[in-house]
């Protein structure tokens, strides 16, 4: 492989077509515990098996067998390969952290409500202590009042 690009585009479509066929609607037909996920992955190309929540805690895949390619091949478009070089190479001193650690952090801040959800439920919130006050101050007022007549007889 002399092009980083096939390489990339192998895996998204990879992952990509795992997706689909997870989400597909006709799930009782489409099943991804029925998928041989080595010869699909060997069928698009794919050199080495991408990190994917279908495949957490599967050591091995059956039916793919990993290239033994080093796979630091260069893109042709030289504006992207600098770009993966500087990359690369800030990652290495430390300056930015690792993709694959990045979007586990930027994940992080993905499971925080929307600000129209935290505003619904805050309105929510005081509708509920609105009521909760007004039943108390009923039941006080109920109270108070039958302690009268009962006090005026």
């Amino acid at each position: 492989m002399t092009d980083r690009e096939l390489f990339d585009k192998s895996v998204r479509a990879l992952v990509s077509w795992v997706r689909h066929y997870k989400e597909h609607l006709a799930s009782s037909i489409f099943r991804l515990g029925d998928v041989e996920f080595g010869p699909l992955a060997m069928a698009l190309g794919v050199l080495r098996m991408p990190r994917m929540p279908e495949l957490k805690g599967v050591a091995e895949v059956p039916g793919f067998v990993e290239a033994n390619v080093d796979v630091g091949i260069p893109y042709h478009n030289k504006v992207r390969e600098r770009q993966r070089r500087q990359r690369l190479k800030a990652e290495r001193d430390g300056l930015v952290a690792p993709k694959r650690l990045k979007k586990k952090a930027h994940g992080a801040g993905r499971s925080e409500a929307w600000s129209e959800q935290k505003a619904a439920k805050l309105r929510r919130d005081e509708r509920r202590d609105k009521r909760a006050k007004r039943r108390e101050a009923v039941a006080k007022n109920k109270g108070a009042a039958a302690a009268q007549v009962g006090g005026d007889a």
